[in-house]
Parts: structure tokens; C-alpha cells; sequence
């Protein structure tokens, strides 16, 4: 590991020639001239004082230089680039590859200095990632740790960064348990934290009864329906009819949907895994369920309606990211993403594009690749807010926190209501 030591650079005191001068310009008799000078000495005294202070201050804040030596800095990235997970991976991926092209042709880090990332596919596997994650903390060449988007992984990891005390910055793995410590941030909020921004259209709809279909074995899904579900009917007074958890690896919906049916809700959340989304909307609509019925998402599933297209018209949620935002930080990433991959921006490119440059900054702030300084660093710009192509986001020990937009399906793409 490399850690610099940063140059000062010092500011020069104020002289006493002005005080002298003004002395000298004094009149009156040698007792005038006495107190004259008495009164000067204190003055001197005083503002010499005060100078030694004022240098020290300036000192302290003056600008410091960075000298990082010339290589590459390599950082891991745990992510799901096979299995039912990987169409998050793969978008999450090209948004840090985005960054990285970025931070090296800016020479963000210096003069032939560089950064890359070991990408380790995980298989949406939380076991593969649990092992792979705890194999780089133990290797002390590795600075940070980008941190798989499965939140049942990142629940078992986030003990491993604590212990071996390496920085880890997650994307997505949005359940409770996953910033837990000093050394894990996350850079997507929590799914609790703003799916209830959905309520204002509830309220609008007259939404009195709502069933829940949800995975059961993902972590930021079960802690969405079981508890900012619930907390949101008991804040607006909605009913919820039932609430149905199945495994993620589930493809005939066809009972519990009969279930639904039977009990006649207003609306029904669906939150399930990637194309399980599309599957049971499709399977809603072949039942017959139809407007005035409702039907809510949550964030990322627009990722999976493309080829349902009009099925899922009016399917509305919450989402932290959309590219018609009018934050200009999103709008140059939106321009960036259409321009490398020739496609929209999805809310997994922007959150592992910032956290790309979270490591960058945290490794340039530090000025070293000391896994203590990089956490201290990051630990500092994660204590207010960053702009970047999620907009404005703040933190809250360590974690996320963006105003969700409330968007909708138009048969092709998402829009914006609110």
C-alpha cells in the first residue's frame, strides 16, 4: 500500500511596517510620543498575536498537493453477471466501466496514474459472493471493495469489511443489516426509505385495498412488502388484503394470481425478481385484470417491460432515477450513457457510475491506497451531499438518501407524474 505525505503549503505572515509607519506619523511631546509608542508596542503585541494565529488557521487550510506514483490502482467489484440477477449486473457493470473511462482520461488521479476494476461474477449466487468477497479483504493489495448488488450476500460481507477493515461502497443490496460498521456506504437509498412516494398516488386513485406479491427470498423485496408496505397502508389507511412471498425462481403465477382475483383488491404491488416482473404482469392481464385496477412496481422494474410493452401500461412506482430529471449532473450521465452504449440510462448505471467516482475521489482525497485513509476520506464527502447522475444525494451514516420521482409505464417507456 502507498500512503503519501501530503506538502502544506504555507502562507506568509503580514509584515509590522504599516503599525511602525502610522507611529511615526504621530505628533505631540515626547509624553505623547511614550504613550504613542507604549500604545504601538500593545498593538504590535496584539496583532502579532493574532497573526501567529491567522498563519497557523491559513496553514492548516491551505491547498495540499497529491502525488500518487504512476501504476495502476486496482479495486475489486463482486457483481451478478449470470444467473436471474444479471440483468442488473450487467447494466451496473457498464455504468462503472462509464466512470472508469472517464476518471483515466481525465487523469483524475494524476499523471500516469490509473485505476481498473477485477470484476468476479457472483452467479447470483450469495454464497459465491460471500466467498469471493471475503478471499479480497483478506488480500491486503486490495484498497476497496465494490460490493454485490444481492442483499442477501451483502448481509454476510459487511461483517467481513468490518473485521479485515476494508472499505466496501454496495450499489442495490438495499435491505437492513448492510451498512452496518465505519467501513460499509452504500450508494443506492434503501428501498424503504422512498418506495412510500408512491402513496400521493394512491391517495389520487382512491386506493382503498391492496394485495402484495413479492420474493420471498430477497432481502431489500421482503423488507419493502413487510414493512414500508404496511407503514404506508397504516399511514393512509388503505387495507392490505393479503401478502404473498414466493421464491424468485418461481414461473407459473397462476394461483396466487387466482388468489388476488378472488379477493378483488384496488391495486396489487408486484415485487418480484427481473423477468418474474414481465411474467406476472402478463399473467395478470391474460386473467383479465384491467383499468381501473392498479398496478404498482418499484424501482428498476422498467428494466424488465420492454417486451410485454403495452401489458404493462399504467404500472406506476416509485423511482430514485429517470432519465428526464432536470439535475444537469444527470443529464451530462444520460448524454454519456446514450453515447458508449447507445441506450437509456437505467438507475443501475447511475448508482455504480457514482460510486465508481466515490472510490476515485475517496482514493485522491486520502492521497493513498491505505485502506484506513480511503475509508476516512470517504467517510468525509459521504458527509454531505454529492451531485452526480443520480442528481443530489445525501447521506445518512453512510447511506444513501435521494426524493424519489413517482413514474409510470406508458407502454414503452417510463414517464415521469411527479
Amino acid at each position: 500500500m502507498y500512503r503519501s505525505k501530503k506538502h502544506r503549503l504555507g502562507v506568509a505572515a503580514v509584515g509590522l511596517s504599516a503599525v511602525l509607519t502610522l507611529a511615526a506619523c504621530s505628533s505631540g511631546d515626547s509624553e505623547d510620543t511614550a504613550a504613542t509608542a507604549e500604545a504601538t508596542e500593545e498593538v504590535v503585541v496584539e496583532e502579532s498575536a493574532a497573526e501567529e494565529d491567522t498563519t497557523q488557521e491559513e496553514a492548516e487550510a491551505a491547498e495540499e498537493t497529491c502525488v500518487l506514483p504512476p501504476g495502476d490502482i486496482k479495486v475489486v467489484s463482486i457483481d451478478s453477471m449470470t444467473g436471474p440477477a444479471a440483468f442488473a449486473g450487467i447494466l451496473t457493470e457498464e455504468g462503472a466501466d462509464l466512470a472508469l473511462k472517464e476518471i483515466n482520461a481525465s487523469g483524475l488521479l494524476g499523471d500516469g496514474v490509473t485505476m481498473s476494476i477485477e470484476l468476479l461474477d457472483d452467479g447470483t449466487s450469495g454464497d459465491e459472493a460471500a466467498a469471493q468477497f471475503s478471499k479480497a479483504a483478506k488480500d491486503p493489495d486490495v484498497p476497496v471493495i465494490m460490493g454485490p448488488i444481492l442483499s442477501s450476500a451483502a448481509v454476510v460481507t459487511s461483517p467481513i469489511a468490518e473485521k479485515e477493515q476494508v472499505p466496501v461502497i454496495y450499489t442495490q443490496a438495499g435491505s437492513p443489516g448492510v451498512v452496518i460498521g465505519d467501513y460499509t456506504f452504500r450508494y443506492t437509498p434503501s428501498m424503504d426509505t422512498y418506495w412510500g412516494s408512491v402513496g400521493s398516488y394512491i391517495e389520487e386513485k382512491g386506493i382503498k385495498t391492496m394485495s402484495v406479491l413479492y420474493a420471498n427470498d430477497n432481502a431489500t423485496l421482503i423488507n419493502t412488502a413487510e414493512n414500508a408496505v404496511p407503514a404506508l397502508a397504516a399511514d393512509l389507511g388503505f387495507e392490505i388484503l393479503s401478502s404473498t412471498g414466493l421464491p424468485s425462481s418461481t414461473q407459473d403465477f397462476k394461483a396466487p394470481i387466482s388468489k388476488i382475483l378472488k379477493e378483488d383488491p384496488d391495486a396489487v404491488a408486484i415485487m418480484m425478481v427481473g423477468a418474474q416482473n414481465a411474467t406476472v404482469i402478463s399473467q395478470m392481464r391474460e386473467s383479465g385484470w384491467e383499468s381501473p385496477k392498479e398496478l404498482l412496481g418499484f424501482a428498476g422494474i422498467e428494466n424488465n417491460l420492454a417486451d410485454i410493452g403495452e401489458a404493462a401500461k399504467g404500472l406506476t412506482w416509485a423511482s430514485i432515477f429517470h432519465v428526464d430529471s432536470p439535475s444537469e449532473s444527470t443529464q451530462k450521465f444520460v448524454a454519456a450513457v446514450k453515447a458508449e452504449y447507445g441506450v437509456d440510462a437505467a438507475n443501475y448505471h447511475a448508482e455504480r457510475y457514482d460510486a465508481t467516482y466515490l472510490v476515485a475521489n475517496s482514493i485522491l482525497a486520502a492521497c493513498s491506497t491505505d485502506r484506513q485513509a480511503i475509508r476516512d476520506a470517504m467517510a468525509d464527502l459521504t458527509n454531505g451531499s454529492i451531485s452526480g447522475a443520480l442528481g443530489d444525494v445525501s447521506f445518512e451514516n453512510q447511506d444513501a438518501r435521494v426524493s424519489g420521482f413517482v413514474v409510470q409505464w406508458d407502454g414503452e417507456k417510463m414517464v415521469v407524474l411527479k
